[in-house]
């Protein structure tokens, strides 16, 4: 199966997969994507918070966190190693691209959907939560892991398997 698949395909398989709607907005948004989560999202649908699933230890946004913190939010959010996960958010911008990178960083098998903003008219429902287990573990090749950047750098330049990220 593609990595990327379509809201028909989605809507055929809702329940034979954990939906993960991964929304986000720039801090100088107006907007709420916890909000709009809990008035909108896929049926089924857990929300993952960026700014919550994060690592803390650094004063750096969103930068990844340990594998075991890692693994209790996901768990937590009752994904777990067997499922097959479908990410979105409502813009399709960066934020499901994210969290699917996350996802795939920590040795899971996610997927990524698109075209998801203009289904959720037809999708719209509270979704459930059931904790489950998942095990995170880095795959390497997929994340430069540091503990910390070399002083005096200002901007750090990470780039593997054609992903890049910024760091500021």
């Amino acid at each position: 199966m593609s990595e990327l698949v379509s809201t028909e395909w989605l809507a055929a398989h809702l329940n034979e997969v954990r939906i993960v709607d991964a929304n986000w907005y720039m801090p100088d948004d107006p907007r709420d994507a916890q909000a709009d989560y809990r008035t909108a999202h896929i049926p089924g649908a857990v929300y993952f918070d960026i700014d919550r699933i994060a690592d803390h230890a650094t004063d750096l946004p969103h930068m990844m966190p340990t594998p075991n913190e890692f693994s209790a939010a996901v768990g937590a959010l009752g994904i777990g190693a067997g499922d097959t996960v479908v990410v979105y958010d409502h813009g399709g911008i960066f934020s499901a691209p994210r969290v699917w990178w996350m996802l795939k960083a920590m040795g899971f098998d996610g997927r990524f959907v698109y075209g998801v903003g203009a289904a959720l008219a037809v999708l719209l429902a509270l979704g459930g939560l059931i904790p489950a287990l998942f095990l995170g573990a880095i795959v390497l090749g997929l994340i430069e892991w540091r503990t910390h950047l070399p002083t005096g750098l200002g901007l750090g330049l990470i780039a593997t398997m054609g992903m890049i990220a910024l760091l500021l």
